[in-house]
């Protein structure tokens, strides 16, 4: 029997998960046994939803299909915005001379004293602390310090303190609550400003005048762009599949509750994260209800089920091996034990599954 497994959810990639059996099957059985099985884990359980696909979908055209995706387009207008972002995030620093008092949107250098309770504190104490007057950067410990007020005017070589009250919520209980003073002794002032395009600055970069940096700049724009357009044109044909696919028979209102509870336990702790509930979770990234998406997918993964059979896809245990030490190597993992607590193999495999039918779909189909 060919059974799916979801064993997580995505935000924002609905379709990237594979739902086929990695085995081959008998043809008499392709069609009326062609299931899906949905995992979850709630209360550290897994709950699963079986369908006969065959029974609730039915495919549409899948093949032949004509996909209308964006062109490249690089401009000068485009590197040029992304080489002063380049040259902003790598400003030069000037020691102030001209002058000796702060000033809003200095860089301030200081040893910072913090006592709490009269009691000073070396692990919220600093030497030589770099402070950009004006980001509230010294108001850590309390929001209404306003420590960037008594900063601007000091001058150089003064101290000048602040006075203010850790939130009782502040994660460190053995502070939380407690009076806070914070001594900061100004040791230097400088600003910073962008770099002008030279080609000196270019060749610090590693290329021989400005010319071949913004030629190897548009190239590497162009190069995002492709994989940008090549992900999309992925996206429209899967989307292009499904809209195509009708829903024959209306899903049992046992198996869409059970995924909207899996949509539950795997989307909570994210839309705790978010201070969001996870129906407003759900809307604000999908821009559905938690219960249509669980329709969507119960859809999709009938959707991906017969297409498997269809195209005759399948993903053996060395596919899967080989896909670990890929991804391993690519995100900086040593051991695949310490990768696998990240990811299951279950999820590689219906990811790899995923990617082979559209690898299929995208032979049969014309990009414009």
């Amino acid at each position: 029997m060919n059974r799916f497994k979801l064993i997580g959810f995505s935000i924002l990639l609905i379709g990237t998960l594979s739902a086929c059996s990695i085995q081959e099957r008998s043809p008499e059985k392709e069609a009326a046994e062609a299931t899906t099985q949905m995992e979850a884990k709630k209360d550290g359980e897994v709950t699963p939803v079986e369908l006969d696909a065959a029974e609730y979908v039915k495919l549409g055209k899948y093949k032949g299909l004509h996909i209308k995706k964006a062109a490249v387009n690089i401009t000068d207008k485009d590197v040029d915005g992304y080489i002063q972002g380049t040259l902003e995030e790598d400003p030069i620093e000037h020691i102030v001379e001209d002058r000796n008092d702060v000033r809003d949107g200095d860089y301030v250098n200081a040893d910072v004293t913090v006592k709490i309770d009269g009691k000073a504190r070396e692990e919220y104490s600093s030497e030589n602390y770099d402070i950009h007057v004006g980001e509230k950067q010294m108001d850590y410990l309390d929001p209404d310090m306003k420590t960037d007020d008594v900063l601007i005017g000091a001058k150089i070589g003064s101290t000048v303190k602040a006075e203010g009250k850790v939130p009782k919520e502040y994660e460190d209980e053995d502070v939380a609550g407690k009076k806070v003073e914070m001594a900061i002794k100004i040791n230097s002032i400088s600003v910073m400003s962008v770099p002008e395009l030279t080609d000196e600055y270019a060749k610090e970069q590693g290329y021989e005048s400005v010319k071949d940096f913004r030629e190897a700049i548009k190239q590497m724009l162009i190069e995002e762009q492709e994989e940008e357009i090549g992900q999309t044109k992925k996206d429209l044909l899967w989307q292009q599949v499904m809209d195509n696919a009708e829903t024959i028979k209306e899903f049992p209102k046992e198996a869409v509750k059970t995924q909207m509870d899996n949509i539950e336990a795997t989307q909570g702790e994210n839309a705790v994260a978010e201070d969001m509930s996870t129906s407003e979770f759900i809307k604000y990234y999908y821009d559905m209800s938690i219960k249509e998406l669980a329709t969507y997918q119960l859809k999709e993964k009938c959707v991906e089920d017969l297409l498997c059979d269809e195209l005759s896809i399948q993903v053996t245990d060395e596919d899967v091996d080989d896909q670990i030490q890929s991804e391993m190597q690519e995100f900086g993992y040593e051991t695949e034990e310490d990768y696998l607590q990240f990811v299951s193999k279950e999820t590689i495999k219906e990811n790899l599954i995923h990617d082979k039918i559209i690898e299929a779909l995208e032979k049969e189909t014309t990009f414009e």
